[in-house]
């Protein structure tokens, strides 16, 4: 998922393009690793998407 056209964020960045690997998904650039937002900016990130979180909430992930 992105947010801008930037990935959301994840726990592991070290990890990703192996995960992705295994999920036959491209691998990112390390540039686009680095453009990643740290999970703590989740619930900002989610505050500024009305359409995602009205998304969530109809289909009872909130």
């Amino acid at each position: 998922m992105t947010v801008n056209g930037v990935p959301f964020p994840v726990e592991n960045k070290e990890q990703l393009n192996k995960e992705r690997k295994k999920a036959n998904l491209h691998e990112f650039s390390q540039e686009e690793i680095n453009n990643i937002p740290e999970p703590d900016r989740i619930p900002e990130i989610e505050a500024g998407d009305n359409g995602y979180t009205a998304w969530r909430k109809k289909v009872g992930w909130l």
